[in-house]
């Protein structure tokens, strides 16, 4: 009868090693593949429908009651027809910020880093009386699990009523 030698087995055990060290790298890169995009999942989660509220609201506006303000347009105000009380979105510690009625916040978003507004048709962004689309672009960025950082950035162009 003839058994394995010493050499043999210490062969094949490198060879099971290497094969197992194989098998676990692929399923770590696997696994941080996964968690990146089940992150960017969650970011875009989190503010699409923020924005689409937002825009819901927005279109039911008229030129002549939106307001853009704010250093870089980052603050939206308006009313819509029927009601008396105005609308604000806003960003606020990486929160996005509903605020109706005056004082009534709601968190809409978070890890929201930027947020601007922008009146199509009037002579810079702040002019929204001769405008007839709003142009909203916001972004979110998170890192996942420790790992790089994410952003997620949505535009979207809301055409207002006629008056």
């Amino acid at each position: 009868m003839r058994a394995f030698t010493l050499i043999e087995l210490l062969i094949s055990m490198f060879i099971m090693v290497v094969i197992i060290a194989g098998i676990y790298i692929a399923l770590s890169a696997a696994q941080v593949t996964w968690d990146s995009g089940s992150g960017m999942l969650d970011l875009q989660q989190s503010l699409r429908p923020a924005i689409e509220g937002m825009t819901r609201e927005l279109r039911r506006s008229s030129p002549s009651l939106v307001t853009v303000s704010g250093l870089d347009a980052e603050i939206i105000e308006f009313s819509v027809p029927g009601s008396s009380n105005s609308i604000s979105y806003y960003i606020l510690d990486s929160q996005l910020i509903r605020e109706h009625p005056s004082d009534t916040t709601r968190v809409l978003a978070n890890d929201v880093n930027n947020l601007s507004f922008c009146c199509v048709g009037g002579s810079d962004c702040f002019d929204c009386a001769n405008a007839s689309i709003v142009q909203v672009e916001a972004g979110v960025a998170k890192s996942v699990k420790g790992r790089s950082l994410r952003q997620f950035d949505l535009i979207n162009e809301v055409s207002l009523r006629n008056e």
